[in-house]
């Protein structure tokens, strides 16, 4: 309630706002587009924009390493570590439109089935269970692999999954997978998403084959998002350089009503903006952020906040 209080440049309202444009709030924002066509709609994102059609050669490649390395895209102010006995190093999140989707390195690899099973089972969360995931997969995936196994791959996905061929494999892949399947002894598996595959696999990933030979990333932004954008939905406004600072809660209706956020322009923060909200807020911000911004707007164990000098909004 403590931004409430400060004089904001502007203010506006929608009826939804999504806090973060990576590559789960790209997908909630663009289905939201379409189901509610009559519903204002306000995607959130920290970093710059990203169209497919302005895609910088970086980003169209498999090897993400250019892209960690540059601020622009890539936020690399949180260090952690695996393990207790390694050192931490920078954890690299997407800080642009697409987020880890736009930056990763395209391992379109599927959980066990048992894994899903389990979280169903020991974490009672109902819908993550190996059924229901299967077919998630198989809406999200365009897989050439569909027109011999549709039991298990979808055709007709916005992300294309590519394997390339065997021949075009460089030295270190080569050599490991003969030496594998040669001194090892495993076998070969085409598909390594199949539920029983086991043995060597080609690398299912993200991307699509141009008309040129060369492949290209797509990200959640490239098949979800941007062709809605380009479709002009009028519901639909995505804002760019716009860092979260909190969620506004009103005490009394006990309910979020908005988010306090602050312009980025270059490396400068311009002065506080509050969108309010009618229906929903969802925070999409990820694993890093989407903690933090919580705790900021006074959710988290109240000694954290208490120590950090925030009021405790829940505990």
């Amino acid at each position: 309630m403590e931004a409430n209080n400060r004089q904001p440049s502007s203010s506006s309202s929608y009826d939804f706002i999504i806090v973060g444009a990576g590559a789960c709030g790209t997908v909630v924002a663009a289905k939201l587009a379409r189901a509610f066509p009559d519903l204002s709609i306000l995607l959130l994102e920290a970093g710059g924009d990203n169209r497919t059609s302005e895609m910088i050669d970086a980003m169209k490649k498999q090897n993400p390493m250019q892209l960690w390395a540059d601020p622009n895209i890539t936020f690399n102010d949180c260090n952690a570590a695996r393990s207790t006995s390694q050192s931490a190093r920078a954890y690299p999140v997407g800080r642009i439109v697409g987020g880890g989707s736009a930056i990763n390195g395209m391992g379109a690899i599927r959980g066990h089935p048992d894994d899903f099973l389990e979280w169903e089972e020991t974490f009672m969360v109902k819908g993550w269970g190996w059924e229901t995931m299967l077919k998630a997969f198989k809406d999200l995936e365009s897989d050439p692999m569909a027109a011999e196994r549709p039991d298990i791959h979808g055709a007709d996905g916005p992300i294309p999954i590519y394997r390339s061929k065997c021949e075009t494999w460089g030295p270190v892949a080569a050599t490991m997978k003969k030496g594998r399947m040669e001194t090892l002894g495993f076998g070969w598996s085409e598909d390594l998403n199949d539920p029983e595959s086991t043995g060597v696999s080609p690398f299912p990933m993200n991307m699509k084959q141009l008309e040129d030979g060369s492949l290209c990333r797509v990200s959640t932004n490239d098949g979800f998002l941007d062709p809605v954008r380009n479709e002009r939905f009028p519901n639909l406004t995505v804002q760019s350089s716009a860092v979260v600072d909190k969620v506004l809660f009103d005490a009394a209706l006990s309910k979020a009503i908005g988010v306090s956020v602050r312009r980025r322009r270059e490396e400068r923060i311009d002065a506080e903006v509050l969108y309010f909200c009618t229906q929903e807020i969802v925070l999409t911000a990820g694993a890093v952020y989407s903690p933090a911004i919580l705790q900021r707007s006074g959710v988290g164990p109240k000694a954290l906040l208490d120590a950090l000098g925030i009021g405790v909004v829940r505990n």
